[in-house]
């Protein structure tokens, strides 16, 4: 279904649409798409380039270089771009546990802490499920303003937190 939508929005040179893919981590589907409008064709010919900065992004946030992020988010759709499961730089910041990048990000694009991956699970969820070792990041994305009541495909992040889901948080390395 979406693969027809894109063509649709190629047709209607909708760019904004368009751009939204590939923030959602699937610019692979525009990769060889061609439109005869010259801005759309521009677009489509600028997608790899645009999947390389998200990339780049998303390695900053695993490794935890708070300085390259810090370089690499220069505009709030970095920070809410995906990878192809749907985790955002949020998302990452909690997987690997870099305290740091999570407190940037919060304090700077705070538009990013209810975002849902592919399964419905915001950073919130992620953040239930962690292990409170050093850092509590259920908390900080708490007292940052997170929605403790959106519900993945079955639960908020609040039974996350209640059940000790760690299972969950090991299901999710697998992404690592």
């Amino acid at each position: 279904r979406l693969n027809e939508l894109i063509d649709y929005w190629i047709k209607e040179e909708d760019l904004l649409r368009l751009e939204h893919v590939v923030i959602a981590g699937q610019g692979e589907r525009l990769v060889g798409k061609t439109s005869s409008n010259p801005q759309v064709q521009e677009f489509l010919n600028l997608v790899p380039t645009y999947m390389g900065k998200i990339r780049q992004v998303h390695q900053a946030v695993i490794k935890g270089d708070v300085r390259e992020v810090k370089d690499l988010l220069t505009r709030k759709r970095f920070a809410l771009s995906r990878d192809v499961t749907g985790a955002s730089p949020l998302h990452l910041s909690i997987l690997y546990g870099h305290p740091d990048v999570l407190k940037y990000i919060v304090e700077f694009f705070p538009e990013t802490l209810d975002g849902p991956d592919n399964e419905g699970r915001t950073p919130l969820h992620y953040a239930a499920v962690a292990p409170v070792i050093d850092v509590d990041y259920y908390q900080i994305l708490k007292s940052a303003g997170a929605d403790i009541n959106i519900k993945d495909k079955v639960r908020t992040s609040k039974h996350c937190e209640t059940a000790h889901l760690r299972v969950f948080l090991a299901h999710m390395r697998q992404y690592k």
